[in-house]
């Protein structure tokens, strides 16, 4: 298989650069502008291509440039043939995956689970793959896994259930190692500005709980800090932070701000990755209840009332007004669920209805907050574009950018009488180990 790079640079993997110098230089190109989107289980497609694939496509022609799917571990669409192992069904399945990675995006986040009990190999495979078939291009793959508390539980007060806790420790151990050696093995391809950079993670998802409650075990207290070597990086699924859409937006910063401190302190340290190391796996808002009916729309001020139904053009206020949080805190990647819909309800009358989990709906038409999604990527990559012009081609550090994609998520939104989210500063340089995020 050709590598993606000579695809799409020429053999010596140079970057493309235009007649006028720095506005379309690598660093230009493929700056993180912290925000995507996912396509993982939807209810409905518009094209023959692979619903991930479409999505990926979707997304890329948006101007995301990071990305969110799954891996299935079946070869055929129809489920019937099992691959030999996790590999193989990324790179031979018919949901064309490697058509999904080599989309022009630069952050590909996925789940990815082992076929057989040979973990350190599966994923070893994996990582040497990418490495060598996206080396030069700087791309950054995140391997991680769904929601690990409900991996661990049923329900979240029931208790752990037995060899749980073991398993998930070893099993992220194995893959966490089986990365770190695959870049080992290849640091010619891994280090340098152009290097392509492989990660691993782990999701939590039942932060809120155990910081209420000392004694609660989650995935967050009882495994990430035992994993060995340390995974590279922590995915915060928050929609506990939602409250069944119930907590005010004015509110969101400071309760989103004290989990991601929390999980950040059970992080344990790890050297040569970019900080922070924990970002915003899942965030969503949905117009319809379980039953069809109208969602709550969450409160703009704390003790705001009374409720209103929920509306498409709440959903863009409240997701704008989300990420703008996280990013305040300094979360690196954050992944709205999602871009097509993934679960039904049903009313009354038994009739089926999609909740409404989306920027595209199920007619095929944009929501507003894809709407304005696609204007701040297109602010974004216009920010960047004449920060480098007027800097020698310098891209903006992490600070100056997250202080302009607040205050313009904030401005987008188009609250009035609420303060936007405060940015706290980072430390650019070790946001920067590695080659960034």
């Amino acid at each position: 298989m050709q590598a993606y790079s000579d695809q799409v640079t020429g053999s010596d993997g140079a970057a493309v650069d235009d007649a006028q110098g720095f506005g379309r230089s690598k660093a230009v190109m493929s700056y993180n502008t912290l925000l995507g989107s996912t396509i993982i289980g939807p209810s409905y497609k518009f094209t023959s291509d692979p619903s991930s694939l479409e999505g990926a496509k979707v997304m890329a022609a948006s101007g995301a440039r990071v990305h969110k799917f799954s891996v299935d571990n079946w070869l055929d669409t129809a489920r019937t043939r099992r691959p030999a192992s996790l590999l193989e069904a990324v790179t031979q399945s018919q949901q064309r995956y490697v058509d999904v990675l080599d989309q022009p995006m630069d952050r590909f986040v996925f789940w990815a689970y082992p076929v057989t009990d040979a973990i350190y190999q599966e994923f070893y495979d994996l990582a040497t793959f990418l490495i060598k078939r996206y080396a030069g291009t700087g791309k950054s793959f995140f391997i991680g896994h769904w929601e690990g508390d409900w991996a661990i539980r049923d329900n979240y007060k029931d208790p752990i259930m037995p060899g749980r806790v073991e398993y998930w420790t070893h099993k992220l151990s194995e893959v966490q190692r089986a990365i770190d050696t695959a870049k080992a093995d290849a640091a010619d391809l891994v280090n340098g500005g152009a290097g392509v950079r492989v990660w691993g993670y782990a999701e939590v998802n039942r932060v809120l709980t155990a910081m209420g409650n000392s004694s609660y075990p989650a995935f967050i207290n009882q495994i990430v800090p035992n994993i060995n070597p340390p995974i590279d990086f922590i995915s915060y699924s928050n929609w506990e932070i939602e409250e069944a859409q119930q907590r005010s937006a004015d509110e969101i910063g400071t309760v989103l701000g004290d989990a991601l401190d929390f999980i950040n302190c059970h992080l344990p340290p790890k050297p040569c990755v970019p900080e922070p190391r924990v970002f915003v796996g899942e965030f969503g808002y949905f117009l319809r209840n379980n039953n069809c009916t109208a969602a709550d729309a969450p409160p703009v001020k704390a003790g705001q009332g009374p409720h209103m139904d929920t509306t498409s053009e709440i959903i863009k206020q409240r997701t704008l007004w989300h990420a703008a949080s996280a990013i305040a805190w300094g979360s690196p990647m954050n992944l709205y669920w999602e871009l097509y819909s993934n679960e039904k309800g049903t009313d009354a009358k038994g009739q089926r209805c999609d909740k409404g989990y989306w920027l595209v709906n199920d007619q095929g038409q944009d929501e507003p907050v894809f709407a304005a999604l696609k204007a701040y990527y297109s602010a974004a990559d216009a920010f960047v574009r004449r920060h480098a012009r007027a800097h020698g081609g310098a891209a903006p550090d992490i600070n100056a950018f997250r202080r302009w994609a607040v205050a313009k998520l904030a401005d987008l939104t188009g609250y009035v009488g609420v303060a936007p989210p405060k940015v706290r500063e980072l430390d650019p340089a070790a946001a920067l180990i590695a080659g960034g995020h």
